[in-house]
């Protein structure tokens, strides 16, 4: 399961006079130092996207929207809402499929995000589970890979070892 500890960050911060018609980027660190990531949206934001359509003619003229692979639409967007909302993912066990993993935190991350002090547990790894999500689309994804690819893959995992 996810920790049920966990630092989100917003970008940009929500403050905008617009809270039902606004969308922002949501990294969710945990202390076994993993990061998520996911879009969220208001309805209200994505009716202005298709009127901007509608009148700019993109997106044969309104006609669809090419929508980030994990989102989410929320009435509102404040920091109470996207947390309500992150807190039922991990309490429903379903936050990993609105959620995509970007990786581990970096040195950048600590430089440039204000953790609390405490934050990160070493011991704390991610679960078997989500590993083995994502091993089981790159084994479907090999399947089709040209042979070099295979390879050059097959040389970094005997490096790690």
């Amino acid at each position: 399961m996810i920790s049920r500890t966990r630092h989100i960050q917003l970008s940009p911060e929500s403050g905008t006079e617009e809270e039902d018609n606004y969308n922002l980027y949501v990294i969710v660190t945990f202390p076994d130092r993993s990061r998520w990531a996911s879009d969220f949206y208001t309805f209200k934001n994505i009716e202005a996207i298709r009127q901007d359509y509608l009148q700019s003619g993109a997106c044969l003229n309104g006609a669809y929207w090419s929508a980030p692979n994990y989102l989410t639409v929320v009435d509102h967007i404040d920091r109470k809402r996207i947390e309500e909302v992150v807190d039922l993912y991990i309490s429903e066990g379903t936050f990993e499929y609105a959620f995509e993993y970007i990786g581990q935190v970096t040195e950048r991350d600590l430089k440039i995000i204000d953790y609390p002090k405490g934050f990160f547990n070493p011991l704390e790894k991610l679960e078997d589970r989500y590993v083995m999500r994502q091993f089981a689309a790159i084994e479907f994804m090999l399947e089709n890979a040209a042979p070099e690819t295979i390879a050059v893959i097959k040389k970094i995992i005997a490096e790690k070892q």
